[in-house]
């Protein structure tokens, strides 16, 4: 609408565009996620749960000492371990293998009597 020379609209525009960027970018985001959690399924019912103790190191990609009975392995994962602070060789079932490992903590991230999901990774151990 044009009123005295200028051209006058509402406002609800940037946010309806934002909204719809949002969406596009965030979908095939979702999509792919979702692919991810399904490739670790797969590759943890090939190869079965383990039970290991774990000690988590803090940082900003916490990595994980997993310790089973006759093996240790170094694992690194990219999501926000709260829970890290309290967990120093605690029981956790690890499933997979390679970059589609998840590591399953039996104290949940908000409630004690949950299950906590992480998606993890092998990596070379440090000399740290």
């Amino acid at each position: 609408m044009t009123v005295g020379g200028s051209l006058r609209g509402d406002s609800g525009g940037g946010f309806l565009t934002f909204l719809t960027f949002s969406a596009l970018l965030g979908f095939p985001m979702c999509l792919y996620a979702a692919r991810l959690w399904r490739e670790r399924y797969r590759s943890a019912s090939r190869t079965g749960l383990r039970e290991a103790t774990a000690t988590v190191r803090t940082g900003l990609f916490p990595k994980i000492d997993v310790f089973f009975e006759n093996e240790y392995k170094f694992l690194a994962t990219r999501r926000s371990l709260r829970i890290a602070p309290r967990v120093k060789k605690a029981p956790v079932f690890v499933g997979g293998e390679g970059t589609d490992m998840i590591v399953i903590f039996l104290r949940g991230r908000f409630h004690k009597d949950t299950l906590y999901t992480v998606p993890a990774k092998e990596i070379e151990p440090d000399t740290d």
